[in-house]
C-alpha cells in the first residue's frame, strides 16, 4: 500500500541558488522528484535537481534532495514532491530574495509561513 506524507520543513532558499535538503522518506527505494512553484501544477524539476541516499548517516534512509538554482528562480512557496515504487513524500520550502545562509538566524513565521493543514 502507498503511503504519503508531508515535510513542512521551514527550509528557506535563495533566489536562484542552489540548495540542500536533507529528508526521510518512507521506504528506502528510488526517489523520482517533481515540484510546484507557488501552488502551481506539479511538473518536473530543472536537470540538476535530484534526490540520492545519503551513505553512512544515522538515522539510516536520509536523502539529500539537491535543489538546482533554475528551480528557485520564482520567489515563494515551493513543495518538492518526492515519489518512489511505494511512498510520496511533499518536502514544503520557500524561496526568498536574500542568502539565508549569510543574512543571520530568519523565523519562518517572520515570512508568513503557516504548518500545512489538510
Amino acid at each position: 500500500m502507498a503511503s504519503k506524507g508531508v515535510i513542512n520543513s521551514g527550509v528557506l532558499l535563495g533566489k536562484g541558488l542552489a540548495g540542500l535538503i536533507l529528508y526521510v522518506p518512507g521506504t528506502d527505494e528510488a526517489q523520482v522528484i517533481t515540484a510546484s512553484k507557488n501552488g502551481g501544477t506539479v511538473g518536473r524539476v530543472d536537470v540538476g535537481t535530484t534526490a540520492a541516499i545519503v551513505a553512512g548517516t544515522n538515522p539510516e534512509g536520509v536523502y539529500a534532495l539537491v535543489v538546482n538554482l533554475a528551480d528557485t528562480a520564482t520567489l515563494g512557496p515551493i513543495a518538492f514532491v518526492s515519489t518512489g515504487a511505494t511512498d510520496t513524500v511533499t518536502i514544503m520550502a520557500r524561496v526568498v530574495d536574500f542568502d539565508p545562509l549569510l543574512e543571520g538566524a530568519v523565523q519562518a513565521s517572520d515570512l508568513g509561513m503557516r504548518p500545512y493543514q489538510t
